[in-house]
């Protein structure tokens, strides 16, 4: 009995790897900028500790095609070393910019691979939205680490009270939305570009996804229609 609850329990997560990553970003998302702000004396470890949770989660989630994972560890890795790094010997101006480049690509090939999975010529399951909803997010978390690194290599760049990460996510999601507060203003041509390069991608994600989805639910629809007439 107990063997046959534990192989519910894994075949439940198999089947579920995008919604578990869907959950991780989600809380990483609401709980991070709280938890930056609050400069209690374990905050920088528990941001770690989301940061590794985010890549797990996206590992396990690619997990599924070999060389996809084999890929995606070998970013992730040096990621999770440089992340943890800063918390034992501090930061530097150079293991900032390590960390931030290697996590953007990182997030930009997990991305890659979840994108390839949505638009996949299969019928729409709850999974497959997790997992567009997971694209659209790693997206915003994209960007972020990006004007993360042109800050850190151009101080300025941004007129911004607070430059951290959390700050950079929040700017990210408002550019991506296009909701556009004003509060956070890029003030270099570079920034500038990378802003509306975002705010363009994110329109086109949507835009495409959307039109791809429901491409694909009438197709099968009408196929399943077919199939029982018959």
């Amino acid at each position: 009995m107990w063997t046959d609850m534990t192989e519910k329990r894994q075949h439940w997560v198999t089947q579920h790897r995008f919604l578990i990553l869907f959950i991780s970003l989600l809380l990483f998302a609401l709980l991070q900028p709280h938890v930056a702000g609050l400069h209690l004396i374990g905050a920088p470890a528990l941001l770690k500790i989301f940061f590794s949770v985010i890549l797990l989660s996206s590992l396990y989630a690619v997990s599924e095609n070999k060389r996809f994972f084999i890929l995606t560890s070998i970013l992730a890795v040096p990621a999770f070393g440089f992340q943890w790094a800063t918390y034992f010997f501090g930061y530097s101006t150079a293991l900032n910019v390590a960390i931030y480049s290697l996590t953007s690509v990182f997030l930009m090939l997990v991305a890659g691979i979840i994108l390839s999975y949505v638009l996949r010529d299969e019928p729409v399951t709850a999974e497959k939205i997790h997992a567009a909803i997971c694209g659209y997010l790693f997206i915003g978390l994209i960007w972020a680490y990006l004007y993360a690194v042109i800050h850190t290599l151009q101080p300025g760049s941004f007129q911004i009270e607070t430059a951290d990460l959390s700050h950079f996510v929040y700017y990210s999601f408002i550019t991506l939305s296009t909701l556009g507060y004003g509060d956070i203003t890029p003030l270099t041509p570079q920034a500038q570009s990378l802003a509306y390069v975002e705010a363009i991608a994110g329109q086109i994600y949507l835009t495409v996804l959307v039109a791809r989805l429901v491409g694909l639910h009438i197709a099968y629809n009408q196929l399943n229609r077919s199939s029982n007439k018959s």
